[in-house]
């Protein structure tokens, strides 16, 4: 089971880490490539100034206004003035005051201004894949990755929408973020299948013992019918009387032979009891980790 989580982790990260390509191709790119980079500074490039009164533009314009101005008052209106009978054309040249207009325009044209290089410092925001958090490159591996988020987690938060509860970020990918619901339920099946393991290594560590030890009992016995063999053979003993008892040292090997394997087959009843019992929790948390990657697949459907 901990092996298919894994599977589902990394899988899911390769998804991820596609969306960011994704991502990558169709908005970062087409930006760099009509100029606007991370390291674009509109001001420090001289493509903006910041005060557009200092542009030279702003002469050009207080030069055709004033123009205009002398224009109507020392030329247009005199005219004006001798067909006023026909026709009054002096709302033409009813003007306001000169300078009054001329910071009307300016504050126009910096309000533009500043429009455009907001929106342009908008979009040059979307170059960074980790826009609008606190992730950058080089802390994107060892603070979330390597604490369990897969890859590619951080990089996609500002790209899929989250205000709604029933997003696929909402739903799904949020619950795979360092300390999130998912982890923790990684977490429980580790501790749960090491402690399962203590206690096999435990219960194993006792069988061996209880099997050396009838095994130096067995090799005891041995050793005592072959002393005692040695013995009849050096005293002449009894046959009748030695065959009966080493009949009965034989018997004790032999019970003690089955004692042995009756144990060992205890040992090996009781490990693949353990064995069977974990591998029953690892198929459980198998299902719970397919039924979540299938809650994930139909949420980004």
């Amino acid at each position: 089971a901990e092996k298919f989580a894994d599977e589902v982790k990394q899988r899911l990260s390769l998804m991820l880490m596609s969306m960011d390509g994704f991502a990558e191709e169709c908005v970062r790119e087409p930006v760099r490539n009509i100029g606007l980079s991370e390291e674009t500074n509109v001001y420090e490039g001289e493509f903006f100034v910041k005060d557009v009164s200092l542009s030279p533009a702003t002469g050009d314009v207080q030069k055709a206004l004033s123009a205009f101005h002398k224009y109507c008052e020392g030329t247009a209106k005199n005219i004006f003035e001798l067909v006023k009978d026909t026709v009054d054309l002096s709302p033409l040249c009813n003007l306001q005051d000169e300078e009054e207009t001329m910071q009307e325009i300016t504050k126009a044209v910096q309000q533009r201004k500043d429009a455009v290089v907001e929106s342009i410092e908008k979009v040059q925001s979307w170059l960074d894949p980790f826009k609008g958090t606190d992730v950058t490159i080089n802390s994107e591996i060892p603070e979330y990755v390597e604490e369990g988020e897969p890859m590619g987690l951080r990089r996609v938060m500002s790209l899929l929408p989250g205000s709604s509860s029933e997003t696929f970020y909402s739903t799904y990918l949020k619950k795979w973020k360092k300390k999130g619901e998912f982890l923790e339920l990684l977490s429980k099946i580790e501790t749960a299948i090491n402690g399962l393991n203590e206690k096999i290594e435990k219960q194993q560590g006792e069988l061996n013992k209880k099997t050396s030890e009838a095994q130096a009992a067995e090799e005891g016995l041995d050793i005592a019918v072959a002393a005692l063999q040695k013995a009849a053979d050096e005293a002449q003993l009894e046959k009748t009387e030695l065959t009966s008892v080493l009949e009965d040292l034989k018997k004790s090997v032999e019970n003690a032979k089955q004692n042995l394997e009756d144990l060992e087959k205890r040992r090996e009843e009781a490990l693949q009891a353990w064995i069977e019992t974990r591998d029953a929790l690892l198929k459980m948390h198998a299902e719970a980790t397919s039924s979540l990657s299938e809650h994930g697949a139909l949420a980004l459907n």
